[in-house]
């Protein structure tokens, strides 16, 4: 009986081993195949890009070149995308793909026949940034007393247009480092990166490098985006606003797909950053001549002010 005991344990040992190996052989085919599976189906396209994003812009008055750059293709990466009614300008990025069917063709312009309705619906539903400038030519003489003392707003000139600056006060009023340039066609000094009062004086252009010119181009392109441009210097060769903001500031392409996103950005040559190099070296002087100055230079990039 025990030998029969014996004989019996050692087939049930058996068996559940072979049934230990019957499920592992098909746990394996099922693995095999599933892979086998996933191999064969075609891979899951990736989700399109959805292009640049449309961000909020700062508040202010715009001209009209200026509010052009908020038809939702001006900027690269991240854009703005406003739309004027009567001269009131609202930021409607936030909404700007379930209107562009309505006011696509509006998106960087000004509606100068919005209805009564229209601006309470975009007043009550967006921010409003500010109004559109009506452009005008401004003399020498009215540029010298917009200096910031007084209580008179602050002007800035450069590339035959004329900037207010008044809301960067704290560096070109009157106790801002930068209070030499207010009131003045201030130029040349920008490009040179320079406080020297000669060149603020002095507002040519025709001596310098290409370099200092590229200097110039950022300062006109950041204060295109900060500050309002009210109008062109009288006497510059700036006859008209449109054709001197074209010269200083890079424009953008219109879109050659119809039906393009509104918000799709343009191939735009955007200015190069301005090199932070030290003043070229003076040559050597003969004894019997003075010394050369060293040049009195900004300490803030175009970014800051």
């Amino acid at each position: 009986r025990r030998a029969a005991g014996r004989d019996r344990g050692r087939r049930r040992r058996k068996e559940v081993v072979l049934l230990l190996l019957r499920v592992k052989v098909g746990a394996g085919a099922m693995g095999n195949s599933q892979a086998a599976a996933a191999e064969a189906a075609p891979a899951e396209e990736a989700a399109p890009a959805e292009g640049p994003v449309a961000e909020a812009g700062k508040p202010r008055d715009m001209s009209l070149p200026q509010l052009a750059r908020g038809d939702g293709k001006f900027g690269g990466d991240k854009v703005q995308v406003y739309v004027a009614l009567n001269g009131e300008i609202f930021d409607v990025h936030s909404d700007w793909k379930e209107i562009r069917d309505e006011y696509g063709a509006w998106f960087g312009k000004n509606k100068v026949d919005a209805t009564e309705a229209e601006l309470e619906l975009f007043r009550g539903k967006y921010p409003k940034l500010g109004n559109v400038i009506e452009q005008r030519v401004i003399s020498s003489e009215e540029l010298a007393r917009c200096n910031g003392e007084n209580d008179t707003p602050i002007y800035i000139a450069a590339r035959g247009l004329v900037f207010d600056v008044s809301a960067g006060a704290s560096f070109y009023g009157p106790d801002g480092g930068y209070h030499l340039f207010a009131g003045h066609n201030a130029q040349r000094a920008l490009a040179k990166m320079s406080l020297d009062k000669a060149d603020v004086e002095n507002s040519s252009l025709d001596d310098l490098e290409p370099k200092d010119l590229k200097v110039l181009d950022d300062w006109i392109a950041k204060y295109y985006e900060k500050y309002p441009l009210i109008g062109t210097l009288a006497d510059t060769g700036a006859a008209a606003e449109e054709t001197a903001a074209e010269e200083a500031v890079p424009a953008t392409a219109e879109a050659d797909a119809e039906g393009e996103d509104a918000a799709k950005p343009e191939e735009t040559a955007q200015p190069e950053a301005a090199e932070t190099a030290a003043p070229d070296a003076t040559p050597a002087q003969d004894a019997e001549d003075p010394p050369v100055p060293e040049p009195i230079r900004l300490t803030h990039r175009p970014d800051d002010v």
